[in-house]
């Protein structure tokens, strides 16, 4: 994604009303420590075309490009980050989220688009312990990854500044 654009969404991150983040339907800093602004459905098409891009050569599918939840854009200020998790849906967040008014997000794909300079931020790296991997890429880079238990995923501690990225979930395509 263009820089002028990873701007445009910080931008409109900032200038938003923005809501803490949870986890299982739980909000605690000690477990995931962010915020969160849900996005309108121009931004759909780009989204849609980055994921479409960069799924057919690694995964040999076809989405649905038809987004049943809304993209959001965090911001992770200094503090833990977000422990090891799946992306899995579970029956305790649908549970919590009757009360809690936080959103449930699905989908068989995550994708992250990292919105920040790494300059602008320490730590926060995206990281898959099974695998040994770790990913603090440039800005505009988007990485997309099967939202099941077998990618355990987090967010290394963030040192310094605010980490943006949005993060969007996609279906495959019936």
């Amino acid at each position: 994604m263009s820089a002028e654009r990873c701007e445009a969404l910080i931008e409109l991150f900032e200038r938003s009303r923005t809501q803490p983040r949870s986890y299982q339907g739980l909000v605690d800093d000690n477990v995931r420590n962010c915020t969160f602004v849900k996005l309108s459905q121009e931004w759909d098409p780009l989204f849609a075309g980055i994921a479409v891009e960069h799924m057919r050569p690694y995964y040999e599918r076809e989405i649905d490009t038809k987004l049943r939840d809304r993209p959001m854009v965090y911001g992770y200020p200094v503090g833990v980050g977000f422990v090891p998790h799946h992306d899995l849906v579970t029956e305790v967040e649908l549970e919590r989220a009757k009360s809690n008014n936080q959103p449930v997000i699905g989908g068989d794909y995550t994708m992250v688009i990292f919105l920040s300079k790494r300059e602008d931020y320490g730590g926060g790296a995206l990281y898959f312990p099974k695998y040994g991997w770790s990913y603090r890429p440039p800005r505009g880079t988007a990485i997309i990854y099967p939202a099941t238990a077998a990618y355990v995923h987090g967010v290394k501690p963030i040192t310094e500044g605010i980490r943006h990225v949005v993060v969007a979930r996609y279906y495959n395509q019936n």
